[in-house]
């Protein structure tokens, strides 16, 4: 929150109604945030970043009685599922049975 009130504050000439009272200077305002976080920022910041940016400033506008900006998000990639979820069920037991085969009275 301090960066994007910083931020407004230099940006402030910019819009023609106050962004923190209006909803669409609001809109705009996180719009544009959203932009120079991306893209035109000192330090580009991941799309990670980005959405918990836009998820803080939303809590805030909610607080304020504007509601949510009504900005999207960036898009995540899928992420790919852990190695040892992905295995079948009895892969991680086929070391076991080889040392040790059930007709042998071995227990789990």
């Amino acid at each position: 929150m301090r960066m994007f009130l910083s931020w407004l504050a230099d940006h402030a000439a910019t819009y023609s109604t106050d962004p923190l009272t209006d909803r669409q200077a609001r809109n705009w305002a996180v719009r544009d945030y959203r932009m120079w976080l991306l893209r035109d920022g000192p330090a580009k910041r991941s799309r990670v970043y980005v959405n918990s940016a836009l998820t803080a400033l939303d809590d805030f506008h909610v607080r304020r009685g504007l509601g949510k900006a009504d900005v999207a998000r960036e898009d995540l990639p899928k992420a790919h599922p852990a190695p040892w979820r992905s295995a079948p069920a009895s892969a991680g037991c086929a070391p076991w049975r080889r040392i040790c085969p059930p007709e042998a009275g071995a227990s789990r």
